[in-house]
């Protein structure tokens, strides 16, 4: 008998879906989405006002102007100077020679190269023991201090010398027509370079003038031909001198009562107490100090680094980042009811007029003026004033520094008053109407929110 086959066909087991493995997938897609959100929404910092200070050191690029003048050479011809560059000199001192031949200057030229005389040898020497004898070698720096001070001996020694027997080498190269000693017309300090600022006054301020990169100046003993009215040299004839700084609002404000300063120069070694003054010029401030010594010191530059005495500054201490500028309506304190109601002069569609009261939204004040917010007003709405027949015009506009201020759960423009401020803090004053108090809690950085936002 036959076997029977039996034809079998096998069938694919459909694949079966994991719930688990779904709800997985989905909690993932939603984690990433969530991850992605959260990193690339604005975060919104909440910091508590406290109490504290700023120590602040101030450090400036001072601008100096003096009472000096050039004075421009009378001939032409060769010339050789003999005043050590910012020395004084007294009225009718030999400060140059000019000649016109060029004989003379031979002559000169010599006389440098040749020998001291007995006493001007014995004067070196002294300077050279002395500083053998007190050479540490920690103070390297005493040594060009001391090779200074050893080449001014030689030169005065020349000159001196020199300057001695300038009517004989005139003679001697029979020059006494072409050769000119020429002498300072007043006492002063004498300094050889010239860089267009000698008459300069207050009145020029600006804020290029206080950078150095574009500063520049000429040596005017660098050309030993010099015609006539070239410039010869400057004269400085007033021991009282001025130092302007720039200064911000802020630190104009901090000095506004300052008469007087104790302030130090770095790179001189120096320090000292001077007047100061705030000037406006063309709207930007800057700070007066007035100097009555070390002139010689700083007679050869226009800018020099100074620094003014570490104060420290008190009151409420906030972020920086906190801070910003809005806009407010100027509105004056007169314009107030005694309920705080401002009251609008208002016409209806009919042209009827009609009266209604505003309480405003009050940022800040002073004894003059409310600043307040402009979303409470219209520019060129109209004011009336009780018991009076005056009337207001809202329109004038006012900066203000302020910040954001959360204690309601949304965010509320406060203003405040900066005393002092660095990169990172501001000191603001304390006690201020419609202003903050301690353990207020504001917005760390203000671009994180808007006015009237919602915190969570």
């Amino acid at each position: 008998m036959a076997a029977h086959r039996q034809n079998i066909n096998k069938f694919r087991r459909r694949p079966t879906l994991n719930i688990g493995i779904i709800i997985f997938g989905v909690i993932l897609i939603y984690f990433v989405i969530s991850v992605i959100i959260y990193a690339s929404s604005k975060k919104t910092v909440i910091y508590e006002v406290y109490d504290g200070s700023l120590a602040v050191d101030r450090s400036f690029t001072g601008f100096i102007v003096r009472e000096e003048r050039i004075v421009n050479a009378a001939y032409s011809g060769t010339a050789n100077y003999f005043l050590k560059n910012n020395h004084r000199a007294g009225k009718n001192t030999i400060i140059y020679s000019i000649d016109e031949t060029g004989r003379v200057a031979e002559k000169i030229k010599e006389e440098s190269s040749g020998e001291f005389s007995d006493d001007g040898l014995v004067k070196i020497r002294e300077q050279l023991f002395a500083l053998t004898k007190s050479y540490d070698g920690s103070s390297f720096s005493d040594v060009y201090s001391a090779a200074d001070s050893i080449g001014n001996s030689i030169f005065e020694l020349r000159s001196d010398s020199i300057v001695e027997n300038l009517d004989t080498f005139a003679k001697e190269t029979d020059n006494l027509d072409f050769f000119h000693k020429v002498t300072a017309p007043d006492s002063g300090l004498v300094v050889y370079y010239a860089d267009g600022y000698e008459n300069f006054n207050e009145s020029g301020l600006r804020p290029e003038l206080f950078d150095t990169s574009s500063y520049s100046s000429h040596n005017l003993q660098a050309d030993s031909i010099i015609n006539v009215n070239d410039p010869a040299y400057k004269l400085i004839t007033s021991d009282i001198w001025n130092i302007y700084i720039q200064l911000d609002e802020t630190q104009a404000a901090r000095l506004a009562e300052t008469e007087s300063i104790n302030i130090s120069f770095p790179d001189e070694n120096i320090e000292c107490s001077a007047g100061f003054e705030i000037v406006n010029v063309g709207g930007a401030l800057y700070g007066k100090i007035r100097m009555t010594k070390y002139l010689p010191n700083f007679s050869a530059k226009r800018h020099v680094v100074l620094e003014m005495e570490q104060q420290t500054v008190s009151g409420l201490k906030i972020p920086a980042s906190a801070v910003f500028r809005k806009n407010s309506y100027v509105i004056p304190r007169r314009c107030m009811s005694d309920s705080g109601a401002l009251v609008l002069k208002r016409y209806d569609s009919n042209g009827n007029e009609y009266l209604e009261s505003v309480f405003p939204t009050i940022y800040y004040s002073d004894k003059d003026n409310y600043y307040v917010s402009m979303n409470d007003f219209q520019s060129g709405q109209i004011i009336t004033i009780a018991d009076s027949q005056e009337i207001f015009t809202v329109g004038i506009i006012q900066e203000l520094d302020g910040v954001y201020c959360v204690n309601r759960g949304y965010a509320v423009f406060k203003a405040v008053s900066i005393i002092d401020k660095n990169d990172e803090y501001c000191i603001i004053e304390k006690g201020t109407d419609y202003g903050l108090a301690t353990y207020d809690h504001i917005v760390l950085d203000h671009k994180t929110v808007k006015e009237s936002e919602l915190i969570e």
